[in-house]
């Protein structure tokens, strides 16, 4: 018999893994500080907890998908006042190393295991099983993480101990935080230029400048699909995370802090919920 799952967290992101869990065949536990209803954990396929030690006394291994380092260690400190003697929390939230590795030494005295493990990917590669996930921790933990995991992930790296996932999430996704950047700077270009955007779209996304994460917005980005999967608030929570772990690194970093201040710019717009993609489709309609 597997390891029962529980996921805690049911935003966008923790929706989309404890339905892709579910999906999967695996036994799911699900709670948010904020309430689950039976209706919905029933069509999300997963058993609803009315508390998070009902949570943690049904789970062996326990997924956090939370917002900020403030939900993080909110959620932490209550873990660790619960009984987590050989039960295995992964964080995929996005949060600096140094949130989790504060927590470490208490896990163990408790005899329960740590790791970080962030996605790089929304909500629909997530549900597709095609995230990339970043793992730290011990090999020890990583080969009881690694089938969980692998049930929500297309491409699963172990990085190091705990904190390198969240230290890889930051190198891999502030190169997307730059690439959105960048879009912004040239989206004005192509429309000053003549261009029409459902003819640069396709280009970009198709050829070498293209990424999953461009591709796979190329509907919302044409207002061919109104859904929102990962939208500006989120992208600019994590360049503040990227920018201040960097700082905390002793390390200047000009070119992310202009993605954080687009970011910044959509939100003062009244964008923070909107999906990324009308940073690309604002910043040409406005040109």
């Amino acid at each position: 018999m597997g390891d029962r799952l529980g996921v805690v967290g049911l935003g966008r992101m923790g929706r989309a893994i404890a339905q892709r869990l579910a999906g999967q065949g695996a036994d799911v536990a699900a709670w948010t500080r904020s309430g689950i209803s039976t209706a919905e954990a029933a069509r999300w396929g997963v058993t609803p907890c009315m508390t998070l030690a009902d949570l943690v006394t049904r789970s062996d291994v326990i997924l956090l998908s939370l917002f900020d380092e403030s939900a993080v260690r909110d959620v932490m400190h209550s873990l660790l006042e619960s009984e987590i003697s050989g039960k295995l929390i992964i964080d995929t939230s996005t949060v600096a190393p140094k949130v989790l590795q504060e927590y470490l030494d208490r896990t163990v005295s408790a005899a329960g295991s740590l790791m970080d493990a962030p996605i790089s990917g929304g909500p629909e590669l997530v549900l597709a099983g095609q995230c990339g996930v970043f793992a730290g921790g011990t090999a020890q933990d990583f080969a009881r993480a690694a089938p969980v995991l692998s049930m929500i992930a297309g491409q699963v790296h172990h990085v190091g101990p705990l904190g390198s996932g969240l230290a890889m999430k930051i190198v891999n996704n502030s190169v997307l935080q730059g690439l959105w950047a960048v879009l912004v700077d040239v989206m004005q270009i192509a429309k000053r230029s003549g261009l029409a955007l459902d003819q640069v779209m396709p280009v970009l996304a198709g050829g070498p400048a293209g990424a999953p994460m461009l591709a796979g917005r190329v509907p919302r980005i044409l207002g061919q699909d109104k859904s929102v999967g990962f939208d500006i608030d989120g992208a600019s929570k994590d360049a503040d995370v990227f920018v201040s772990a960097a700082h905390d690194l002793g390390l200047d970093v000009p070119t992310l802090q202009i993605a954080q201040e687009c970011w910044r710019a959509a939100q003062a717009g009244g964008q923070g919920p909107d999906d990324i993609a009308a940073l690309i489709s604002t910043a040409y309609e406005k040109a």
